[in-house]
């Protein structure tokens, strides 16, 4: 099968060709723009989805955020704690039990804090003067020794609010794993100045527990970064990473929906979504490889692209059984013109339909009407004309011998012969009796036989007995149908051109046959051993020539065909010398009642 749309191709190959181009190309083009855009929103919706991820993460935070952010202002701004945290340490001089009864009064402050946290640690406060100035413990410390430390210096120059710091802020304490918010006391004579500070801890694995909820797969980390770029809580197997990359995260990249946009760092390997925690000095980023947004593109485009392919297969035996319905009954059009072409002259093409083609096929319906009208008209006017010319040939045959035979009995009344002057008329009577035939076509081979016999006996009484003739055909062949006067002329030219021109003028003629082509041709041979022909004379036998002897091989042959076919004939062979044999081809008898059957006619 050539498909295409060349104008050798079929039109069925060329409807399918268009089906394809005109169907698949565009959905080709569709489904690639569909594709991708599809794979583009997946990436879209994906990178959306970690950006709620790290919103929902930031809410938390802030929340957790929030609540410490209460408990520790709830202490800082307490007037209980700032008198106790500005108190005369000289007051708590003559004993402890001024100072334990401050004491009690502060950690009550404290505990109701802690009550609004369960999960608050190691708060403390730290004083200039006050409480601590006189005793310390656990929660309550002097901010002397601490005023060298980074925290100090950083929430003393930071401002009023609620400051956030590592653990790493404070060594040599029980802070590892915690986050602290520290909050300053304002002094009471002066509020631009600092009395003292509140430091309020919270476990960072509820950071992390958050973190946790907000990566977006396996793969991505989040992280909470502080003002300094460092890490104060992680989540993920990036958090090295993260680590290193934290300055170049973008400070904020949220949009104005309030969702983050992601953010390329500097080898595009990892996309980050950074947001400000608000009431606090931090930053929450979620790192998510890129191709794991690229992921979500890609499974969307596979998904689409197998879609795709398992329609496309589907369209090629759709578009071809279309192009071939449409052109179904071309193809029968086409098969009932080769039909006509073959011999079938009672075509009658189906015509279903009021379209161009059943126009077509009643068009082609009438033209094969009129050509079969025609085919019968002009094979009666050649059988006609192949009679009249049958006859016309046979005509010229008749005259022949009657010269012949006149000359002889001629001959036999000047010798003074009466006896066989008989003998010769009725010999010449039998024998125009069997030419004439009652006016038939055809004789029988046995007829034809007994023609050249009596034949060959008029000669001998001629030529005194000069001719031998000898039959050698088996009785079915015998009945076989032939046309007439069609072996009697070439026993003739036997006799007078080969027999008679030897120097003893005498001779011997043998007929025989066979059967060839399968039993469908019946082969009959007239064979002399007279003087012979060279191969010359035997090209020019069948020429446009007036001689008597061309003039009867001629004659003959013209008749066989015109009679049998041009498969059909005379032929001859001979050697100078030896003599020469001619075969007339003829149908056999089988061949001839098959061509008469009712079916065959049909």
């Amino acid at each position: 099968m050539r498909l295409g749309l060349g104008y050798r191709n079929k039109i069925r190959y060329k409807l399918f060709a268009v089906f394809i181009v005109v169907a698949f190309a565009p959905l080709a083009i569709c489904s690639y723009y569909v594709v991708e855009l599809s794979a583009r929103d997946a990436r879209s919706s994906a990178s959306f989805a970690a950006g709620q991820l790290a919103v929902q993460a930031a809410q938390f935070i802030e929340a957790k955020a929030d609540l410490v952010t209460r408990a520790v202002n709830t202490i800082d701004i307490d007037g209980e704690v700032r008198e106790l945290a500005m108190r005369d340490p000289e007051a708590y001089a003559r004993g402890l039990t001024e100072w334990n009864i401050d004491s009690l009064r502060l950690r009550s402050i404290l505990l109701a804090a802690q009550m609004t946290d369960p999960e608050l640690r190691e708060m403390r406060i730290y004083m200039e003067r006050g409480l601590a100035s006189a005793y310390e413990d656990s929660q309550l410390r002097r901010l002397g020794p601490e005023r060298s430390s980074a925290w100090v210096r950083e929430a003393s120059e930071r401002g009023p609010l609620v400051h956030w710091f590592r653990a790493s802020y404070f060594p040599g304490e029980k802070a590892s794993g915690l986050v602290f918010a520290v909050g300053r006391i304002p002094d009471n004579m002066n509020l631009q100045a600092i009395a003292g500070f509140v430091r309020a801890g919270f476990p960072a694995g509820t950071l992390e527990n958050i973190l946790a909820k907000a990566r977006f797969s396996a793969l991505s980390t989040a992280l909470i970064l502080d003002a300094e770029g460092a890490i104060v809580a992680s989540s993920g197997p990036e958090a090295d990473v993260g680590r290193r990359r934290a300055p170049s995260i973008a400070p904020e990249s949220g949009t104005e929906a309030g969702v983050p946009a992601p953010q390329s760092l500097r080898d595009e390997s990892l996309q980050s979504f950074s947001l400000r925690i608000r009431d606090a000095d931090w930053r929450l980023a979620l790192l998510v490889p890129a191709a794991e947004i690229d992921a979500f593109g890609q499974k969307a485009r596979s998904r689409l692209s197998l879609i795709i392919l398992i329609i496309a297969p589907l369209m090629f035996p759709l578009a071809f059984w279309s192009a071939s319905k449409s052109t179904e009954r071309l193809g029968r059009l086409a098969r009932g013109v080769r039909e006509f072409d073959e011999g079938n002259l009672a075509l009658a093409l189906p015509m279903e339909g009021d379209d161009e083609i059943s126009e077509l096929a009643a068009e082609l319906n009438r033209m094969a009407s009129r050509i079969a009208s025609l085919v019968d008209e002009k094979y009666r006017l050649g059988l006609e004309a192949r009679s009249l010319e049958l006859k016309a040939l046979q005509a010229q045959i008749n005259p022949h011998f009657l010269y012949n035979s006149l000359d002889l009995i001629n001959c036999l009344a000047l010798r003074g012969g009466e006896g066989r002057i008989s003998e010769a008329a009725a010999s010449l009577s039998q024998f125009y009796r069997l030419a004439l035939s009652a006016g038939a076509e055809t004789v029988t081979v046995a007829q034809e036989i007994e023609h050249v016999a009596t034949y060959v006996r008029i000669q001998n009484m001629r030529f005194e007995s000069a001719i031998e003739l000898v039959v050698d055909l088996s009785r079915e062949f015998m009945a076989t149908p032939m046309l007439k006067i069609a072996l009697q002329p070439l026993a003739e030219n036997a006799v007078l051109h080969g027999i008679l021109e030897k120097p003893e003028g005498r001779g011997r003629i043998a007929i025989g046959g066979r059967l060839e082509s399968g039993g469908s041709v019946l082969t009959l041979e007239i064979e002399d051993d007279g003087v012979g022909m060279t191969a010359d004379i035997m090209d020019r036998l069948f020429e446009e020539r007036q001689d008597e002897k061309g003039y009867c091989v001629r004659n003959i042959d013209r008749r066989l065909r015109l009679k049998y076919g041009e498969s059909f004939g005379l032929s001859y062979r001979s050697e100078p010398g030896r003599g020469t044999t001619a075969t007339v081809r003829i149908p056999s008898a089988s061949a001839q009642d098959l061509a008469r059957s009712p079916e065959r006619e049909t």
